[in-house]
């Protein structure tokens, strides 16, 4: 049995996220806008720098069908609720939080 990597995990996820507008990108409809809020900044390792990767890894597969909005340095709970509820209200259709301050923001 393989071992998982939290690399795989996110890969993953992030893919099988983004396959549930597969169908809306294909035909060429609209450009599906992602957001993603990072407790840290981005070119730290471990947990946000994997995101990164996963993050350009979707965007060297469907390059401008897609549009990745990305905000760092967001740890405090109530930080991380004013920016999901700007990219809802900016039309980001996919939200990711990556870390687990986020959760419960993000069951609200």
């Amino acid at each position: 049995m393989k071992h998982i990597t939290r690399r795989d995990f996110v890969g993953v996820t992030a893919l099988g996220a983004l396959s549930l507008a597969v169908p809306r990108i294909a035909i060429g409809q609209e450009k599906l806008k992602i957001g993603v809020v990072h407790p840290s900044p981005q070119t730290d390792i471990g947990w946000v720098h994997q995101h990164t990767l996963a993050i350009e890894a979707l965007k060297a597969k469907f390059g401008d069908r897609i549009q990745v909005s990305v905000v760092d340095s967001i740890f405090i709970p109530q930080d991380a609720e004013r920016v999901f509820r700007e990219f809802a209200a900016t039309g980001h259709q996919l939200i990711f939080a990556s870390s687990f301050s986020h959760g419960a923001p993000c069951s609200e």
